[in-house]
């Protein structure tokens, strides 16, 4: 499917299944893209862990995939953007999370090596292999304290953001 053909697919999708007789889609697109770019909601305990890892001389990055018009705002709009150093946005960059390429350009970009980098994600499909296959290494946030019924295996694990103050 392609990029444009998304939006339909997703509002018809969701509309029948609700049984509203919209059939909008690009509308619904465009209100739905605007209210995302406008929504920052950080997860638990994230300032508190970006202030104690700023004051431990780590420098943030966020790799992201999807679009700049909706992540970038989200990202700058947010409670921690003062301490985020620079977001790596999949559609700026031409290639999106788990291809390690995306990693590849932040390293570049920021002059380091991957073992001088840790990747802390909550996908383990996209982020944690994506870092791994760049010699990255990687922790899990993993909140629900799911299964890994995959064959990726991260260094660590958590399921509280202020774990990271035991491991890094």
């Amino acid at each position: 499917m392609s990029k444009e053909e998304i939006p339909e697919y997703r509002f018809k999708k969701f509309f029948d299944e609700i049984d509203l007789k919209i059939t909008d889609y690009q509308k619904a697109n465009i209100l739905f893209q605007e209210g995302l770019a406008n929504s920052t909601a950080v997860i638990q305990n994230a300032k508190e862990i970006v202030e104690y890892l700023r004051h431990k001389q780590y420098s943030l990055y966020i790799v992201t995939n999807g679009l700049v018009k909706l992540q970038k705002p989200r990202i700058i709009n947010s409670e921690i953007a003062e301490y985020i150093s620079d977001i790596i946005i999949s559609e700026a960059v031409g290639v999106a999370k788990p291809n390690p390429e995306i990693f590849n350009i932040l390293l570049n970009k920021i002059n380091i090596k991957p073992e001088e980098a840790v990747m802390i994600g909550d996908s383990l499909e996209k982020d944690i292999k994506g870092a791994i296959d760049a010699g990255i290494y990687t922790i899990w946030y993993n909140p629900d304290n799911k299964s890994n019924c995959t064959n990726i295996q991260p260094d660590y694990q958590i399921e509280n953001l202020l774990e990271l103050k035991e491991i890094l």
